[in-house]
C-alpha cells in the first residue's frame, strides 16, 4: 500500500434495510452519492485499508447488490474483505450470485439477536452458507429481554459451533438501544464467562469479542487505561462520504468528495492523534 494506511475501514455503502431494528446506531439519511463516488471511495479503500468491512444498511438487499457486486470487484485481490449481513435475502440468491460472492470475499458474518429471531431464518441461513463453502461468523449481540433469558440462547450459540462456523462474535449493544434491551455491564459479563465455561479449549478459540468488551473484560468499567480502536486502527465511512472514528458516530471527522479524501482523513488524524484517543466509550 502507497500513502497512508489503516487496518481496518467500515464501509457502510448504502443505507437500504428492511428490518428496522430498534436497536440499530445507523442514521438512514438519504443516500445523496451516485454508483461512481461510490466506487471512487471503494478504489481509495482497496490502496489503503488492510481489512474491509462492507456493510449498510443491508448489502445484500436486492436493490443494493449491483452495486455491491461492483464494489467487490473493485477491491478483488486489494483487501480482505468481509460482508456483514441480517441474511434475510441469502437464501433467495440464485447460484450465479453465490459463486461470485464466494469468489470476492473472504468471510461472511450474519448478524443474530433477539429481533432476528423473529424475522429471519438465522440458523438456516448460516448452515445454507457453510454448505456452500463460505467461511461464516455469527455476530450476537447480547440484548436482554423480559420474555426469554440470556442463557436461553446457550444451545443455538453451541449449536452454531457444531455447524462448522469460524467463530461467534459477542457484541454489546450501542446507542441508540432502548435502555430496557441492555444487559448491565455485569450480567454481560457473566453471560461471556459462563458460555466459555462449557466450550472445550478448542471451541474457546472461535469465541471472539469487539474492542469495547475486551477492554471492559480487562477494566471491569465503561473508563480505560488504553485507548480504544478509534480511529486509530479502524475508521467508518457512510455513503454519503462522511468518515468516521468509528460506525458508531454520528459527527464525521473528515467528508469524501474527491480521490484523495480518505488519505487526507488519516494524515489529519495522525498529526493530531490525542485529539481523537477515547479512554471510555461514549455509545454505550
Amino acid at each position: 500500500m502507497e500513502g497512508e494506511s489503516i487496518y481496518l475501514v467500515s464501509f457502510h455503502f448504502t443505507p437500504i434495510c428492511d428490518l428496522n431494528c430498534p436497536f440499530c446506531y445507523i442514521e438512514k439519511t438519504e443516500n445523496t452519492k451516485n454508483n461512481k463516488v461510490i466506487l471512487s471511495i471503494a478504489e481509495e479503500i482497496g490502496t489503503t485499508a488492510f481489512q474491509v468491512s462492507l456493510g449498510g444498511g443491508e448489502p445484500l438487499h436486492p436493490k443494493a447488490r449491483d452495486t455491491l457486486f461492483d464494489i467487490l470487484e473493485v477491491l478483488h485481490k486489494k483487501s480482505i474483505v468481509n460482508i456483514t449481513t441480517n441474511g434475510k435475502y441469502v437464501l433467495d440468491m440464485d447460484e450465479q450470485d453465490l459463486k461470485f460472492l464466494r469468489t470476492h470475499i473472504a468471510s461472511i458474518s450474519v448478524s443474530f439477536d433477539l429481533f432476528k429471531t423473529q424475522k429471519v431464518k438465522t440458523v438456516e441461513t448460516v448452515n445454507f452458507l457453510i454448505k456452500k463453502g463460505f467461511i461464516v461468523y455469527v455476530n450476537f449481540l447480547v440484548l436482554r429481554s423480559k420474555d426469554r433469558d440470556l442463557l436461553s440462547y446457550f444451545p443455538v450459540l453451541f449449536d452454531f459451533l457444531q455447524s462448522g462456523v469460524y467463530g461467534i462474535l459477542f457484541l454489546y449493544p450501542k446507542k441508540p438501544a432502548s435502555v430496557n434491551l441492555l444487559p448491565s455491564f455485569s450480567e454481560y459479563l457473566r453471560f461471556l464467562w459462563l458460555f466459555q465455561h462449557f466450550l472445550d479449549p478448542i471451541d474457546r478459540q472461535r469465541m471472539f469479542v469487539d474492542n469495547f468488551t475486551r477492554l471492559l473484560i480487562k477494566y471491569r468499567k465503561n473508563r480505560w487505561g488504553e485507548p480504544c480502536s478509534y480511529a486509530q486502527t479502524l475508521i467508518s465511512i457512510d455513503w454519503n462520504g462522511n468518515i468516521y472514528g468509528c460506525s458508531f458516530d454520528h459527527r464525521p471527522i473528515g467528508k469524501y468528495r474527491e480521490l484523495g479524501d480518505l488519505q487526507k482523513t488519516i494524515r489529519k488524524i495522525r498529526r493530531k492523534q490525542k485529539k481523537y484517543l477515547k479512554y471510555s466509550c461514549p455509545f454505550v
